[in-house]
């Protein structure tokens, strides 16, 4: 990442939650960073090369989530897993992300002016944190179950994702509102997953309970209310 970018992307979602992602200037951005315009441009070509790094920069934090669950002794090793998976969809119950950039991220016909470059890097910063992820979870696998085919752990990995990132979408969405709890849907389903492995004794057993206090204990340390608006009266 450039010298500047991390400052240029921190204004830029400032000004995104007080004018919206379509109303913003680059010309806002360069007064709102306080840096020159060359400056501002040589890190990022226009708003479509920002939306590219927030996306980025949003994945890439679900290692530092993983990290820090992985510290956690009163979560069985199933729990550390689940909760790594569901934390973005657990915040996007409870959060409005008035930036959108999972879903502009995602969908790169909304980003088509974005420079190649970002687009390259961006892709290259989510390919490592993917696999750093993945290999924080082969690393439970490989201690806490007796499974050492990786085809196996991988699969699991894989439909994990799914599963987190498709409670994240819907949770994401203003059409489709879920009648469901996200932490219980989230067990429920990593339980159907997660009973592929042969665990060692108990480190499969998933709590809703604990896994929701985990959650939450995990957002009031890593969540920044100025980036986000509680969904009302959920979140306390």
């Amino acid at each position: 990442m450039g010298k500047y970018r991390k400052v240029i992307i921190k204004a830029a979602r400032k000004l995104i939650i007080d004018k919206g992602i379509f109303d913003f200037s680059m010309r806002d951005l360069v007064n709102e960073t306080t840096l020159s315009t060359g400056t501002v441009y040589r890190e990022v070509r226009n708003k479509e090369d920002i939306l590219v790094w927030m996306f980025a920069e949003s994945v890439g934090a679900s290692v530092e989530q993983h990290l820090w669950l992985d510290k956690d002794e009163q979560l069985t090793a199933a729990e550390k897993i689940v909760c790594a998976f569901g934390y973005a969809a657990y915040a996007a119950e409870l959060f409005e992300n008035p930036t959108g950039t999972n879903f502009l991220g995602s969908n790169f016909g909304l980003i088509r002016r974005a420079s190649q470059d970002a687009i390259d890097g961006a892709k290259l910063a989510i390919a490592k944190t993917h696999a750093q992820s993945y290999e924080l979870f082969k690393k439970n696998c490989f201690i806490e179950t007796d499974c050492t085919d990786e085809l196996i752990i991988r699969e699991a990995f894989s439909d994990l994702l799914v599963i987190g990132r498709g409670l994240l979408v819907l949770n994401n969405s203003f059409v489709y509102k879920p009648d469901y709890i996200t932490v219980q849907k989230l067990c429920r389903l990593s339980r159907l997953v997660l009973a592929e492995l042969s665990w060692h004794d108990g480190q499969q057993e998933i709590d809703d309970k604990k896994v929701n206090f985990a959650l939450k204990t995990l957002l009031d340390n890593t969540h920044n209310p100025l980036l986000f608006k509680s969904r009302s009266g959920i979140y306390k």
